[in-house]
């Protein structure tokens, strides 16, 4: 579905999706296409790379930090998965 709005001309910068799709090999193939990827995640065995350690879901929400004047978001961190 990507690449056919892609290729219609549909431009983007990021594309957003829910946990359910979260899976690095999804996420790697559309950064490959020069797309930023925004994902929420669920507590698997997954970990992430930040800061080069390897964090689980809950050792990120320890290092993130809560965003200030936004009552939408608790917070944000940028990863990579590990």
């Amino acid at each position: 579905m990507l690449d056919h709005s892609l290729n219609k001309g549909i431009i983007a910068d990021y594309v957003l999706m829910d946990s359910w799709f979260t899976q690095a090999p999804l996420i790697k193939s559309i950064h490959d296409k020069g797309l930023f990827v925004i994902v929420m995640v669920k507590q698997l065995k997954q970990r992430y790379q930040y800061q080069g350690q390897r964090l689980t879901l809950l050792e990120l929400y320890r290092k993130a930090k809560p965003l200030i004047g936004n009552k939408d978001i608790l917070c944000s961190i940028h990863v990579q998965f590990g």
